[in-house]
């Protein structure tokens, strides 16, 4: 009857006590592989200038599998290929060579790419994809959005920088 009693209670003091006890996990590793290609291109590719600068903005495509990131590429020609699954393309926002490239996540919805000559034509086209690396996958069927701007027509008269806090050629009055 003692060990009964105590069995009892142990009972009622583990029902209670909040302390939790597991069995049997079973674990299952992710084995999806890589992600497939992303099922639409984003909506409503646009390009606004600034003073030698392109912003570039768009709405993050949709559908049954969405992109992770987005590649643009930039040229002062029209003639942008399409990149290559498998390829990454490096983050290049210098257009000094005539072309550019900016890897962005999804979710961000805008990039630009800056230091542009004044008065200048650029063509952009964006690329949704998925994974990285050697994995990577453009979306690059169809038509990719594409857009064209002239940076505004800027001339800078005089520039000074004041991180040295002189006044440089310029005179307080």
């Amino acid at each position: 009857a003692d060990e009964l009693r105590e069995y009892a209670l142990n009972l009622a003091d583990s029902l209670t006590s909040g302390q939790v006890t597991i069995d049997n996990i079973n674990w299952t590793a992710f084995g999806g592989g890589p992600l497939p290609e992303p099922t639409n291109y984003p909506t409503n590719f646009a390009g606004n200038t600034a003073p030698f600068s392109v912003l570039l903005s768009w709405i993050d495509a949709t559908g049954g599998q969405v992109p992770s990131s987005y590649l643009i590429l930039g040229s002062d020609q029209n003639n942008i290929a399409n990149p290559v699954d498998g390829t990454p393309v490096t983050n290049d926002p210098n257009h000094a060579d005539g072309t550019g490239a900016l890897n962005v996540i999804q979710g961000v919805q805008s990039a630009t790419f800056g230091n542009l000559p004044s008065n200048k034509q650029y063509f952009f086209k964006i690329f949704p994809y998925t994974n990285s690396g050697t994995l990577i996958n453009y979306k690059t069927d169809g038509s990719a959005p594409f857009v064209s701007v002239v940076t505004s027509n800027t001339v800078i008269i005089d520039s000074v920088h004041f991180t040295n806090y002189t006044m440089g050629n310029w005179q307080a009055k």
